[in-house]
């Protein structure tokens, strides 16, 4: 499956998507940018999550102008996803204070994902 089939494909589920900037086989973010601060993580267009849509059309126009855009999902009312993102070190002890502190107010995580950085562990996320 390639980057615009899974973006139809979440359009279809009545996901909306957006494209994103990826990494380039140098290892350098596809804005050309070498200074960029955020390689592979920000909107290719103006506006963002906040053009994310899940109509066909507007995601074919977006993947065929740029084919290996990855896909960014908008974590809010509009995708009904939330994401917790815990950074490696300090970030997991904080966010065991936060879970303890917080436990009836945070849902159980559906989806956990291992991270670019390599590094995921499921008892962090489960209630």
């Amino acid at each position: 499956m390639n980057l615009l089939e899974a973006a139809l494909n979440y359009a279809r589920e009545g996901i909306p998507v957006f494209p994103v900037h990826g990494i380039n086989d140098s290892g350098a973010c596809t804005c050309g940018k070498s200074d960029c601060t955020h390689p592979g993580k920000h909107p290719i267009n103006k506006g963002g999550h906040k053009n994310a849509t899940a109509d066909e059309q507007q995601i074919n126009q977006w993947w065929n102008k740029h084919p290996q855009a990855n896909i960014g999902i908008p974590t809010d009312e509009a995708s009904k996803w939330y994401v917790v993102d815990v950074d490696k070190e300090k970030g997991i002890e904080s966010y065991r204070k936060f879970l303890a502190e917080n436990r009836d107010d945070v849902p159980t995580a559906s989806l956990k994902v291992h991270t670019g950085g390599g590094w995921f562990s499921s008892d962090l996320c489960s209630n």
